[in-house]
């Protein structure tokens, strides 16, 4: 991965990913602090009546005021938000952006609350990465593993939330969440998503869906904190270790046999990204046009 890869602004990094055509109005109803480096945004919806239609999985081009480039940031809420309903009646975007002094857009979006709330931006719908996998029938899909590294979480956790809400609900669900923990990451709520992926997981059928959690970075803390809390440390499966191959082959099945019906959706530091997706791609059974990922630079 070059520097100047690394420098290139959003929409020159994407030039060759597809996109709608039409840009929407937007205004930032909402900010939510997850930690000190992870905000999320509840973006509404200008036009009630149409909405915004987008694939679970894909990213927003974001325009702010004053600046001449778009910014690109991950869509976390499902589909079915952004349309108004008899259960929705205010349709809107969600997006979780990090902390980065370096992304002009990024930068903007982490002013102070008040200079932001109920500002207008104009948001276009993009990118490849989504569910349903394109050119395979949902009916087919018997197993969906789902691995993130860090904020690669943002893609997958728009999926998950999308899926229930299918005609098609997968025999069996794997989500292997990476995580590098700070110091200030001391409960649930301070690590993005987590909360929402245990609720996910009580939701759904028994036995459809395993969460596993690996914590490197500070993960005593982590956990000696959910105790004092009186949280029991089994309140969700976790390993302070990296995740590994053998972890891979767990969920997606250690025969070729077994792998049949099964798609994976990979989202993380490039070389997290890089390393995995090779590895899933050489497993028998996981035949080309399974394995799908997103780097997020």
């Amino acid at each position: 991965m070059s520097s100047a890869r690394i420098d290139l602004a959003h929409e020159e990094r994407t030039v060759k990913e597809p996109r709608q055509g039409q840009l929407h109005s937007v205004s930032v109803a909402e900010i939510a602090r997850v930690n000190r480096d992870i905000r999320r945004y509840k973006l509404k919806i200008a036009d009630r009546e149409q909405g915004i239609k987008f694939q679970a999985g894909q990213w927003l081009d974001v325009h702010v005021p004053g600046l001449p480039k778009a910014g690109g940031f991950t869509i976390t809420s499902a589909p079915e938000d952004a349309q108004t309903s008899t259960t929705n009646a205010d349709p809107f975007l969600e997006l979780a952006i990090q902390r980065s002094p370096g992304n002009p857009p990024a930068a903007w979006l982490w002013r102070p609350e008040s200079q932001i709330v109920d500002s207008e931006l104009k948001v276009r719908v993009g990118g490849s990465f989504v569910w349903p996998p394109p050119g395979i029938e949902p009916s087919s899909i018997k197993n969906a593993v789902f691995v993130a590294g860090g904020v690669g979480i943002n893609p997958l956790i728009s999926m998950l939330k999308h899926i229930p809400h299918t005609h098609h609900l997968p025999a069996s669900i794997h989500v292997l969440y990476s995580l590098s923990l700070s110091p200030i990451q001391t409960t649930t709520s301070s690590v993005l998503f987590l909360d929402e992926l245990m609720a996910l997981e009580a939701s759904l059928p028994a036995d459809t869906m395993t969460f596993h959690v690996f914590l490197t970075g500070s993960p005593d803390e982590f956990m000696a904190e959910q105790g004092a809390a009186g949280c029991s440390v089994e309140f969700f499966n976790y390993a302070t270790r990296r995740l590994d191959e053998e972890d891979l082959l767990k969920a997606v099945g250690r025969r070729a046999e077994e792998r049949d019906g099964t798609v994976c959706f990979v989202c993380g530091p490039p070389k997290m990204t890089d390393e995995i997706v090779d590895f899933l791609s050489s497993q028998g059974g996981l035949e080309e046009g399974r394995v799908f990922c997103e780097k997020w630079w």
